[in-house]
């Protein structure tokens, strides 16, 4: 009997195990720089600039920072990636121009979604601004950080971007509910050898 419940329990073990193991296999969140959202997967665009991107925080953090070749006219600098999964990707962000105007109008910060530039900066604000966003993304589509120069001189702009997540299959973590599961099936099995030991034990009371 007891052996017939731990081959049910190992069983149902090796069940939550196949299937856990084939959901992370096939979704999950990356947190940080890392797996399929590492520096080395990213696209960096100049569009003839010399905005540049620092990855030297990775995975923690990465830093953009906008054209400023004096050229006097409209420039992008994007750090692009692919999706690997749908999801939401999220980050938070720190911007800092140097611009002479003293002005964050002139060089923009913000993301990108498939060609789609949603500008995260307040033109009017200061020259020292922050903030989180997240949005929704799915399998195949193309985001990425954008650092704007509009005149492409007179200074440039630096964000860094951290807290970076993003729905992927490297490196992904395991969803919490997974791993309580799975240690409680591990309990259940100890819990079961115990009693089929305790049922082949040879009684040690006197016989009368």
């Amino acid at each position: 009997m007891f052996a017939n419940h731990l081959s049910i329990v190992n069983f149902t073990l090796f069940t939550i195990l196949t299937i856990g193991t084939s959901s992370f296999a096939n979704a999950g969140l990356v947190l940080g720089f890392t797996g399929d959202y590492a520096p080395m997967n990213w696209t960096l665009d100049q569009n003839s600039g010399d905005g540049s991107v620092a990855i030297s925080g990775a995975p923690a953090s990465v830093s953009i920072t906008s054209s400023n070749t004096g050229s006097g006219v409209f420039v992008n600098t994007d750090f692009s990636a692919i999706v690997t999964q749908s999801g939401t990707v999220s980050f938070a962000w720190e911007y800092l121009t140097t611009d002479s105007y003293a002005s964050a109008e002139w060089d923009p910060f913000g993301y990108v979604l498939n060609g789609t530039f949603i500008q995260l900066t307040d033109d009017a604000g200061s020259i020292s601004q922050s903030g989180n966003t997240a949005f929704l993304v799915s399998l195949g589509d193309v985001f990425g950080f954008r650092a704007q120069a509009i005149d492409d001189a007179l200074g440039s702009a630096t964000t860094t971007i951290s807290t970076f997540s993003a729905p992927g299959t490297s490196n992904a973590n395991v969803p919490e509910p997974f791993s309580i599961a799975i240690w409680g099936m591990i309990g259940l099995t100890g819990l079961a050898a115990r009693k089929r030991h305790l049922h082949r034990t040879p009684s040690t009371e006197p016989m009368t």
